[in-house]
């Protein structure tokens, strides 16, 4: 308990200061001011203005910060707060700035963890077809209640186009890039989930669509994909959630658009691509990165065994229905669209693909409809499309993936059912909070 109240009080006196506390105005020479951390500084806010150091020479004190619950001590404060239920957080960040920093902060989900109060949602982005606006759709998993707002900042709508890509860090879901294939954006937009808002991040050096992205030693990787020009792209980039800024990395050593990304043991590998001159073949060799060296590091297909999966060889990753991945219990799993939907195991021992089961009451005719997120000891399956029903209805169908002599169960829980299904589903995950 000692250690949560240390760093509250850090916490505290980096949102707000007290009595004791003095500020400058000024920066001190020779130091380079940090861009502002996302966790706290939301896309429309104002920078505070900044005084000369000629101005005065008197430092003043900081006004001191009220506390989070007036009549109790900070840290009695914050036990009260954390048991407060999850879906009530966006009411709760609107109170004060300072209980959006908490609500929002590494200690607070800590304490929930300590305490058992940790709650699973399922968040869903969709677009809708016939007018392009995105929706977030939010399931509170322990009490089966579904929520959705538009995608928005204020009265701006939020554009996740079709080849955007998706990453979960914390709390958050940061959408990058996306567009079709001869106009790609870099944009880049982060939904954080404890606030249900949403906040613009620094955009990508590069813009991109179909590239590969994922999260590897606190850093977002983003190599290759599509360029503006619809011309595939050997540069990479990374993005420090800290400094909420990009920084170019060596490029790979061959142009790879429609290229998948996947991280495994810290470490980040780009796989398949579409091979620029060589008439559109697919490549079923992988690069990695070194992050000490800045280099890329050619995986060739026998080497595979026992480092990283290929992707499924009847899987065309460049075509229209990219693969749905997911790790579940470093496990990797995969659902192939390419005829009838089923769902894969990749096996690391023997370096092959295998069948576990195929998707219950879906046909395989429309792409970006299914998406799937990995939670506890199983796999959520978004949105599907029933074979023999004249009424496709959304739903969240769960799968309990079992050893090779147990046959793998579904259930497809009532309560999770919600509207219909019939829109492009840009990413899902299950986040805990």
């Amino acid at each position: 308990m000692k250690r949560i109240t240390r760093k509250l009080s850090k916490l505290l006196l980096k949102s707000g200061g007290s009595s004791s506390r003095r500020r400058s105005n000024c920066s001190t020479p020779g130091t380079v001011s940090r861009e502002p951390s996302i966790d706290v500084i939301p896309e429309d806010r104002e920078p505070s203005s900044i005084q000369s150091c000629g101005e005065s020479s008197a430092i003043p004190a900081a006004p001191p910060r009220p506390p989070l619950i007036p009549g109790l001590p900070d840290d009695l404060a914050l036990q009260c707060l954390v048991r407060c239920p999850r879906h009530m957080f966006p009411t709760m960040g609107r109170v004060s700035k300072v209980w959006s920093e908490v609500i929002t902060s590494e200690i607070f989900a800590e304490l929930r963890k300590d305490l058992g109060l940790l709650e699973p949602f399922l968040h869903v982005v969709e677009q809708r077809p016939r007018d392009g606006v995105c929706f977030i759709y939010s399931l509170d998993l322990s009490a089966s209640r579904w929520k959705s707002v538009p995608c928005r900042v204020g009265n701006t709508l939020i554009d996740i186009p079709a080849g955007s890509e998706c990453v979960v860090i914390g709390h958050r879901m940061i959408f990058l890039g996306g567009g079709t294939q001869w106009q790609s954006s870099n944009n880049v937009w982060c939904f954080d989930s404890a606030l249900g808002r949403w906040f613009r991040l620094a955009p990508m050096l590069t813009a991109r669509s179909s590239f590969a992205c994922g999260v590897a030693g606190d850093q977002v990787f983003a190599v290759g994909g599509y360029g503006a020009n619809g011309v595939a792209l050997a540069c990479a980039e990374v993005y420090d959630p800290e400094t909420n800024a990009w920084q170019v990395i060596s490029d790979m050593k061959v142009a790879r658009g429609g290229c998948l990304g996947v991280e495994q043991r810290g470490r980040f590998y780009v796989i398949g691509d579409t091979l620029v001159g060589d008439g559109g073949k697919v490549c079923r060799e992988a690069e990695v990165y070194n992050p000490d060296m800045d280099t890329w590091l050619t995986l060739q297909t026998k080497t595979w065994d026992l480092t990283l999966p290929p992707c499924p060889a009847f899987i065309d990753i460049d075509g229209p229905i990219r693969p749905k991945t997911a790790v579940l219990q470093g496990h990797l799993y995969a659902i192939d669209e390419s005829g009838f939907p089923r769902l894969l195991h990749y096996d690391q021992r023997m370096n092959i693909w295998n069948i576990v089961c195929l998707l219950p009451n879906h046909s395989g005719d429309g792409a970006n409809r299914f998406a799937m997120a990995a939670y506890g000891e199983e796999l959520f399956i978004v949105g599907r499309k029933r074979v023999y029903s004249d009424s496709p209805e959304k739903s969240v169908e769960v799968c309990l993936p079992l050893s090779d002599d147990v046959r793998s169960s579904w259930r497809v829980p009532r309560q999770y059912a919600y509207g219909n299904f019939l829109n492009e589903i840009r990413a899902c995950a299950v986040i805990e909070l």
